[in-house]
C-alpha cells in the first residue's frame, strides 16, 4: 500500500553523495575516552539478507559494570531516510556502553530504493534477532531503551508506537517481537516527527529529499506522509521520554511540537532544549560531532536520562509549565 515508487537510482546515490563528507568529518570529530573501561565490540553482524541489514554490539567488559543481565540501549541513525551509518556513531555507542549498557547500533535500508514501511520493518527484524541473541551476552530484554537521531528520531517513535497500535502494525505491516511494556525510554535528538507541515522546505535540496522518501505522486506523499508523522499516532502508552533539540536547529519546532502533545496527552518526559546563545554549533545532524561541546552536553544529558530510567527513578516534576528552550542541566522531567 506504501510502495514508493523506483526514483532513479541516481537521486538515492546523489543525496548519500552529498551526505558523505558529514560521515567521514564524524568520525574524526567523536571522543576516544570510555571511563577508563574495556568496551568489547562485535561489528557487522547480520540480521537479514540485505548488506545495510547489519548491526554493531557494543559490551562493557569490567565486572563491576556488568551487573547481569544489562540493559539495552538500541541506537539508530540519522540522514534523511536516505543517508547516514552506523560507524558515525561507534565512539558514542562506546561511550554509552562505559557507562553499563549494552548497545545494539543499527543500519537499515535507504530511501529511495526501500520505503519508509520496509525501513520501520527493518528496525522490527533487528529487534527480532536481538531477542534471540541477547541471552548469550546478558542483555535484559525487559529493559530496552530506543535511542536516534533525526529520522532514526522518527523511526524509532513510529516502532514505538506501533507496539500497542494495531492500526500502525498492519500498515507498516510489522510482527510484535517485543511488548510496549519492554520498552523502558525512548531519547529522541532533534528529531523529525511531523511531515506535514512544510518540513522539507527547511532543509537542503527540498524536493529532492521530500521524493526520494515520500514518492512523486499526491495520493501517494499523502498516505506516506500520515503514516512516517509519529505525532499523528500519539498514544497514552508510551514510556518516558527524552527529547533533545538546539534552538538554532532548523526543525527545533519539531521537538517543541512534540513536547506539547505529551505534556496534553499526560505524558513523563523530559525536554533537553538548547539556547542557541550558550550552545553554538547545535544546528541539525551536529550529535556525532561529539567534540563540540553542544554535542558532548547533549549527551550528558542523555545519560543523565538512561541512569535514571535504568533504576526507574524520577526527578522533581514540574506544574504543567510552558516549554522552556533553554539549556538546562539536568533532565527536567514532567508527568
Amino acid at each position: 500500500m506504501f510502495k514508493l515508487p523506483q526514483l532513479p537510482r541516481l537521486l538515492g546515490f546523489t543525496l548519500r553523495t552529498l551526505y558523505q563528507p558529514l560521515e567521514i568529518y564524524s568520525r574524526y570529530q567523536q571522543l576516544i575516552t570510555f571511563n577508563g573501561i574495556s568496551i568489547r565490540s562485535l561489528r557487522h553482524c547480520t540480521y537479514g539478507d540485505h548488506p545495510s541489514q547489519q548491526l554493531d554490539l557494543y559490551l562493557p567488559t569490567i565486572s563491576e559494570l556488568r551487573p547481569a543481565p544489562l540493559p539495552v540501549v538500541i541506537y539508530v541513525h540519522g540522514g534523511n531516510w536516505v543517508a547516514g551509518d552506523k560507524n558515525q556513531y561507534h565512539n558514542i555507542c562506546k561511550q554509552i556502553a562505559s557507562n553499563g549498557f549494552l548497545v545494539a547500533n543499527i543500519n537499515h535500508r535507504l530511501a529511495p530504493s526501500f520505503s519508509y514501511s520496509e525501513q520501520v520493518q527493518d528496525i522490527n527484524a533487528a529487534l527480532q534477532w536481538l531477542c534471540r541473541t541477547l541471552p548469550q551476552f546478558q542483555g535484559d530484554q525487559q529493559r530496552l531503551f530506543f535511542m536516534g537521531d533525526t529520522s532514526g528520531a522518527n523511526l524509532l517513535t513510529t516502532y514505538a508506537l506501533a507496539l500497542n497500535h494495531p492500526y500502525l502494525r498492519n500498515a507498516l505491516k510489522i510482527s510484535q517481537p517485543i511488548s510496549n511494556k519492554q520498552v523502558k525510554g525512548l531519547l529522541l535528538l532533534y528529531g523529525i516527527f511531523d511531515l506535514e507541515f512544510g518540513l522539507f522546505s527547511q532543509l537542503p535540496f527540498p524536493r529532492l529529499w521530500h521524493e526520494a522518501l515520500l514518492g512523486t505522486h499526491n495520493n501517494e506523499q499523502q498516505q506516506s506522509v500520515l503514516l512516517a508523522s509519529p505525532i499523528r499516532h500519539l498514544h497514552r502508552h508510551l514510556p518516558p521520554i527524552f527529547l533533545a533539540a538546539a534552538e538554532s536547529d532548523p526543525l527545533f519546532s519539531q521537538s517543541v511540537s512534540l513536547a506539547q502533545q505529551l505534556k496534553n496527552l499526560k505524558l513523563t518526559y523530559a525536554t533537553a532544549f538548547y539556547d542557541k546563545n550558550d550552545y553554538v554549533g547545535g544546528h541539525h545532524l551536529w550529535f556525532p560531532l561529539q567534540k563540540q561541546a553542544s554535542a558532548q552536553k547533549m549527551l550528558e544529558d542523555a545519560l543523565t536520562f538512561l541512569k535514571l530510567q535504568r533504576y526507574q527513578l524520577k526527578l522533581a516534576t514540574t506544574n504543567g509549565g510552558p516549554i522552556q528552550t533553554q539549556a538546562y542541566h539536568t533532565p527536567e522531567v514532567s508527568t
